[in-house]
């Protein structure tokens, strides 16, 4: 037997937010990364993890 509309919805909402806290994780680990390399918002590492960001973000707004 399949799982019901309700299951579905359950399932996707659960997963919703999960996405939304790892979001949340991945901003406090950016605002560390840049606060001990001393805010540089140039440094390849700083870069990668805002353009990461960017796309959980966009990820997490089509599930809103």
């Amino acid at each position: 037997m399949g799982a019901t509309n309700e299951d579905k919805d359950k399932i996707f909402e659960r997963q919703a937010a999960d996405a939304k806290w790892h979001v949340n994780s991945l901003v406090e680990y950016v605002k560390i990364t840049e606060e001990r390399i001393g805010g540089s918002l140039e440094e390849p590492r700083v870069k990668a993890l805002k353009g990461l960001l960017a796309a959980y973000r966009t990820l997490v707004e089509e599930f809103d």
